[in-house]
């Protein structure tokens, strides 16, 4: 079995309001990495991580389950939790597990009573945490409107590394804000191409990059000077910002795109091994020294 170094693991909870398609994200990932070869659907009962007969019948999750795939070298330990509340427990013990989250929430509703939850416990238990704005193929769905709640909501934390292309019926790719990188969703074969930024979002893109910028130059005395000198991040500095601040509770980052479409996952993935804090950023955790019987916090080494 191959050894993974800690900066070459990322563990990921996903988490959110019942419905929001977090299974179907886990089920994304991993087919999107080819460790499936067939991408199943709650609603047929053939989802990687709701393997349960009871899970397969009800068409929700009712246990935590592990998703691991590699990708790029990176191993992910996905733990996709239950978001219905009577299922509390699992998400604890889930929660327990990973150094952040990722709160899906749907596009089609914005933020629901799930969201504000795992949005408190993430808190609570000082866990990093992030946000996918999922099912943005669907009907009467804006992303601008759901990010515009999560901030206005959750506080100026609340940042988007990613930006749609298109709406509703005719959304097919997905912007890497940071990289000022496209993407665009082959329906033939579920690829997602580079391409240049479109035209009419050149300027929005722009808009938000400036906004990670200013947030970023915030988490650490140097960047706020280069910042206010009127001096360019590089692209190192603005990712080992982010890992930082998000680490710290500081940055919540938020990504966008379709599940069940599979439009969108390699972005995720690339600001998956990019932004998000690998185990070395944990907080240290209680734990009982067998040899003496006292409390110590441990830290991850290697």
């Amino acid at each position: 079995m191959k050894e993974y170094r800690i900066k070459n693991l990322r563990n990921v909870g996903i988490i959110g309001h019942s419905g929001t398609g977090k299974t179907s994200l886990a089920e994304a990932l991993l087919f999107y990495t080819k460790s499936i070869d067939r991408l199943g659907r709650v609603e047929d009962g053939t989802t990687t991580t709701d393997f349960d007969s009871e899970e397969k019948r009800k068409q929700i999750s009712l246990q935590a389950a592990v998703a691991p795939f590699t990708y790029k070298d990176i191993k992910f330990n996905l733990v996709d939790v239950p978001g219905f509340f009577d299922f509390v427990g699992e998400k604890i013990q889930g929660m327990r597990a990973v150094d952040v989250a990722t709160i899906v929430v749907s596009a089609a509703s914005g933020i629901e009573v799930g969201t504000d939850k795992a949005w408190d416990y993430c808190n609570k238990i000082k866990l990093p945490r992030t946000f996918f704005i999922n099912k943005l193929d669907r009907d009467h769905t804006d992303f601008d409107k759901v990010f515009n709640q999560l901030k206005e909501k959750y506080g100026m934390s609340v940042i988007p590394i990613q930006y749609p292309v298109g709406k509703e019926s005719g959304f097919k790719g997905v912007i890497n804000i940071i990289s000022n990188r496209a993407r665009i969703h082959d329906p033939e074969t579920l690829e997602m191409k580079e391409a240049p930024v479109p035209e009419d979002l050149v300027e929005k893109v722009a808009e938000l990059r400036e906004m990670i910028i200013e947030s970023v130059a915030q988490t650490n005395e140097v960047l706020l000077d280069k910042y206010f000198n009127g001096e360019e991040l590089d692209i190192n500095e603005i990712y080992d910002a982010l890992i930082k601040g998000c680490a710290s509770g500081d940055i919540a980052p938020v990504m966008c795109g379709s599940a069940t479409k599979v439009i969108g996952m390699s972005t995720v993935l690339e600001d998956m091994i990019e932004c998000f804090p690998t185990p070395e950023y944990a907080i240290p955790q209680k734990a009982i020294n067998v040899a003496t019987g006292e409390t110590e916090f441990i830290s991850l080494t290697e």
